[in-house]
């Protein structure tokens, strides 16, 4: 018996390093998979001025308010995806442009804050859908520095800043009903 498993192994040892490779591959793939998070809404913050992820925490917390429990979990999930950046920073300019782009390519990706640069940049290229209850650049935004938005987080932020809806095809309509119930229950609260 020892004869034969120490013949075994001499001969299938990578054999069996790459088995267990594989599985341990599969074993985590899975479990990253049981483990995600899952988030109701999805808010892209886009600006040329760098804004800390304590920000971000305090944005959440505000659209999680009005936001419905989508996936049926219990909570309202809301992410804001920070992709802020120095403008001065050419490179994480880059960076956080193409992460912006890629959270885009994902359809789940509806609300878009900006500051006038980016607004302008990504209004010029037909970015957003006109909302009846956005009051400004012609009800494609709302300025949330002149909202009870800005009271939570307005130490961090440009004195501009612009929550936008973006333009969608019949694909992702699903996603675009839901922010639209998002916005018109936040805006309506605003207003009062």
């Amino acid at each position: 018996m020892k004869s034969w498993l120490s013949n075994f192994w001499y001969y299938h040892k990578w054999h069996l390093f790459i088995g267990l490779f594989i599985v341990f591959l599969i074993v985590l793939s899975i479990s990253q998979f049981i483990g995600r998070e899952y988030y109701d809404y999805n808010v892209v913050l886009y600006t040329s001025t760098e804004i800390p992820a304590e920000t971000c925490d305090k944005m959440a917390l505000e659209f999680e308010k009005f936001g419905e429990d989508i996936d049926g979990n219990g909570t309202v999930n809301v992410l804001i995806v920070n992709c802020s950046y120095n403008s001065s920073n050419a490179q994480a300019r880059m960076a956080q442009t193409g992460k912006f782009q890629a959270n885009l390519a994902a359809l789940e990706t509806v609300i878009i804050i900006t500051d006038a640069s980016c607004f302008s940049l990504l209004d010029a290229q037909g970015a957003f859908d006109a909302f009846p209850q956005f009051t400004d650049k012609s009800e494609k935004a709302v300025n949330l520095a002149t909202t009870p938005f800005n009271e939570k987080i307005k130490d961090d932020m440009p004195s501009e800043y612009f929550l936008s809806k973006r333009l969608f095809n019949e694909k992702a309509k699903e996603y675009s009903d839901n922010a639209t119930i998002l916005l018109r229950k936040m805006l309506s609260e605003y207003a009062k």
